[in-house]
């Protein structure tokens, strides 16, 4: 079941809110204690535990109800809220969230600069892998400083822009940055930088504009290499190609691991932050089952997953490879992917899909690189 009320109504800025399980009552998915972060149409679930979309989509009405009605200051109601799946009876209360609970998929525009630091955990640093600038030999670190500008930069000052396309290899040499993600209005912080990594190189390689803004977490200063004086640099120095491959490797990886440990969760995302291609990657590498929900303003879609494969897709009246390729165009939208026990995949299914998995979306990108190229000409 979707919710087809979904992010209407959502014009009015809405506080953060934490929706905690108070009885679980059938329902085989959620347990006492686990909690949901909500704020507007982002949901997370940083306790743990999946998500109910039933129940979310039932307790979801009566939340907005309270929050409308609700002075901004005012505590929470102490009433509980019960999911109306019949027989279900579930009950959740709502409180106001900690720090971890807003970790997770949501920051609003006000919870900005020293919030970042709060939000970003203190042990961080330790689960990333070695910094760039430590991999680096004496002669190599003293090459960049040479070719680089050092740049200081305040609390919440932006070092790279959303939407701009990065002219400089930025290295952060001290201090820390937060990675967030603006989109229609909202912020979303979705990682941090430490001190030694470079950032925003997807960006500089590729030529296509950054999709995050980088910005200061209290005071920090960034190493700043012109792109001509980078590559000139990787030609001559054969050891810093290597090291940045090899760190661009591990950044896609782990960005994968995320993406799979999120899925296997039944978190709601947003393709902004997770485009659909990624998306369907990892549930086709992972060989995932269940059914993929995705809607935009204006349109809903389902994608039924056996064993990672695109079994069946639905968009509106398409269905089939039509149905997945008009929506591998969406650049925007919400997702939740539902796992699943494994099925009977029948001929006679509705939107069966008839092609494997890597061959519709190749097809499906070959699409969507035609549809952008008419639009730019």
């Amino acid at each position: 079941m979707w919710c087809r009320a979904w992010g209407h109504g959502m014009a009015k800025e809405q506080r953060p809110i934490s929706l905690i399980v108070q009885q679980a009552g059938t329902c085989p998915l959620i347990k006492a204690g686990e909690g949901f972060a909500l704020r507007g149409t982002d949901i997370t679930n940083p306790r743990g535990g999946k998500l109910c979309m039933q129940a979310l989509c039932s307790v979801f009405p009566k939340v907005q109800e309270i929050l409308c009605d609700l002075p901004a200051e005012a505590p929470f109601p102490r009433k509980l809220l019960t999911c109306d799946v019949p027989v279900c009876k579930a009950t959740f209360r709502m409180e106001e969230p900690t720090p971890v609970d807003q970790s997770g998929m949501f920051a609003s525009p006000f919870m900005r600069r020293k919030t970042d630091a709060v939000l970003i955990p203190e042990n961080v640093a330790k689960k990333k892998s070695e910094p760039f600038l430590k991999r680096l030999s004496l002669d190599l670190n003293d090459e960049l400083h040479f070719i680089g500008i050092e740049k200081k930069y305040t609390d919440g000052v932006a070092i790279l822009q959303q939407g701009v396309v990065a002219q400089q290899l930025l290295i952060l040499t001290h201090g820390m940055a937060s990675i967030v993600v603006r989109r229609n209005g909202e912020e979303s912080l979705i990682g941090s930088v430490s001190e030694g990594d470079f950032f925003g190189e997807y960006s500089l390689l590729t030529g296509l504009a950054s999709d995050f803004e980088a910005r200061a977490v209290g005071d920090c200063t960034v190493l700043s290499i012109n792109q001509k004086e980078f590559y000139s640099l990787v030609l001559k120095r054969p050891a810093l190609f290597r090291i940045v491959a090899k760190l661009v490797s591990e950044k896609f990886k782990a960005a994968a691991i995320t993406i799979e440990n999120e899925l296997s969760r039944g978190i709601l995302g947003k393709l902004s932050m997770i485009p659909l291609a990624d998306l369907v990657q990892t549930l086709n590498q992972s060989r995932r089952t269940g059914t993929l929900v995705i809607h935009n303003r204006t349109e809903q879609a389902f994608f039924q997953f056996m064993n990672g494969a695109v079994v069946s897709a639905v968009c509106g009246k398409l269905r089939g490879e039509n149905a997945f390729y008009n929506v591998l165009g969406w650049d925007d939208g919400e997702f939740c992917f539902e796992p699943g026990e494994p099925f009977e995949v029948k001929p006679d299914r509705d939107g069966a899909v008839n092609i494997d998995t890597m061959g519709l979306m190749m097809e499906g990108m070959r699409r969507v690189d035609e549809q952008r190229a008419k639009k730019s000409g």
